[in-house]
């Protein structure tokens, strides 16, 4: 079973982060719809690898890869020298917002 990397960007958001669709949906830069019918069908597929014994790949997809401020835990998409949220400098860059299609290996 193939998982999409921003499938599961949606399953850490919605249900391991407990985040509302919307804030999800605005941390994915998609819309709330699109983030539901990502959500859902990520659902799906670990429903059926778990019921039906198959393995999990995490592969491909679309995604931007994000900073994470050491300090605080806060992430956001655009480079910056400080975190937004607490002014810190102690950042941990995951490729200077660059895009790209593949695995993301700093999920």
């Amino acid at each position: 079973m193939i998982l999409k990397v921003e499938e599961l960007e949606s399953l850490r958001l919605k249900d391991l982060l407990q985040k509302d669709q919307t804030e999800a949906a605005k941390m994915m830069s998609v819309s709330q719809s699109t983030f539901h019918r990502i959500l859902t069908e990520a659902r799906r597929k670990v429903v059926d690898a778990l019921v039906n014994g198959k393995a999990i790949r995490v592969y491909g997809g679309d995604y931007t890869l994000r900073n994470l401020c050491r300090d605080c835990r806060s992430e956001w998409g655009d480079f910056a020298e400080r975190c937004p949220s607490c002014g810190s400098t102690n950042i941990f860059y995951r490729g200077r917002g660059r895009h790209g299609r593949g695995v993301d290996q700093n999920l």
